[in-house]
């Protein structure tokens, strides 16, 4: 019984997150490309190598590595026979489609007592040693239910309790005014920001890209519906992604941080009323500028 209440959850969430699951830093040099985006599940040895070096490069801890290949490797093996992707391969990654459905049953047969992990969990795995929060702000968790049943199973993403708060504080959701005017809702998250004393340390290759998605259900507030990690380098602008608790790992290498605006504008602005704001990307603490 148990089992089925996690693959229904799982793919509850699945839906809500994709209806929904810093300091500006100038571009660095165009990448070295011929414009064309390519993507990997990180099926493969190599591109599993790839990412690795490029992570450490990026000053991410060979701890946080090895456990976000740990977790990639986890959900792989469940999802053969699924066409995932090992090479980086130049297809549209907005339009990548995977049978849910069947994910969801491979990993509930396989682990059933464990719904795995999502974007927000493996974004902050990453991530974690450059996330300042000099203040016991108020945390607003009602949205993180299936984040933190994931992490009181496997708490490897957070390591302590101190983790476990840092997460929960940095992942809240936040009020905000009723209204489709994204410019109120930027201040209201950077103010948000400042009011909990939530700042990113220096780093000109890594960041965290944010989609902040406006929600008026109960109330007016604003939560982080997706979230990954770019990394900035001579190849291009690698985004590493959690898709859902029941989709694949991609990393996605764009030539610009246009290219990723668009592709989470595309894949995220999914909402046609004009009564509801837009998506908002942030990077780290600020706007992405693009």
């Amino acid at each position: 019984m148990k089992s089925k209440i996690f693959t229904l959850l799982g793919l509850g969430f699945v839906c809500f997150a994709l209806s929904a699951c810093a300091n500006n830093k100038s571009e660095s040099k165009e990448a070295k490309t011929n414009n064309v985006i390519e993507y990997s599940n990180l099926n493969s040895e190599e591109s599993q190598k790839e990412i690795s070096n490029l992570l450490k490069q990026s000053g991410i801890k060979s701890g946080s590595i090895d456990n976000f290949l740990q977790h990639v490797n986890q959900f792989n093996e469940i999802a053969q026979g699924q066409n995932l992707l090992g090479d980086f391969t130049a297809k549209d990654p907005a339009n990548s489609v995977y049978d849910v459905n069947a994910l969801s049953e491979n990993w509930t047969a396989k682990y059933p007592d464990f719904i795995g992990y999502n974007c927000r969990i493996t974004s902050y795995s990453l991530y974690k040693d450059f996330i300042k929060i000099n203040t016991s702000p108020e945390i607003r968790d009602e949205l993180l239910f299936m984040d933190l049943e994931a992490l009181d199973t496997d708490n490897s993403a957070v390591g302590t309790a101190e983790g476990m708060n840092k997460f929960e504080a940095f992942y809240s959701s936040i009020l905000t005014e009723k209204s489709p005017d994204v410019n109120i809702h930027i201040a209201n998250i950077e103010k948000s920001l400042k009011d909990r004393q939530i700042t990113f340390a220096d780093n000109d290759k890594a960041s965290m890209v944010s989609v902040w998605m406006y929600d008026d259900i109960d109330e007016p507030k604003l939560f982080i519906g997706h979230i990954g990690v770019l990394l900035n380098t001579d190849k291009g602008f690698y985004f590493i992604e959690k898709l859902s608790f029941q989709e694949p790992y991609q990393v996605i290498r764009f030539n610009n941080k246009k290219e990723v605006n668009d592709y989470l504008m595309k894949k995220y602005d999914v909402d046609p009323s004009d009564e509801r704001a837009k998506p908002v990307i942030f990077e780290n603490g600020s706007p992405m500028q693009v």
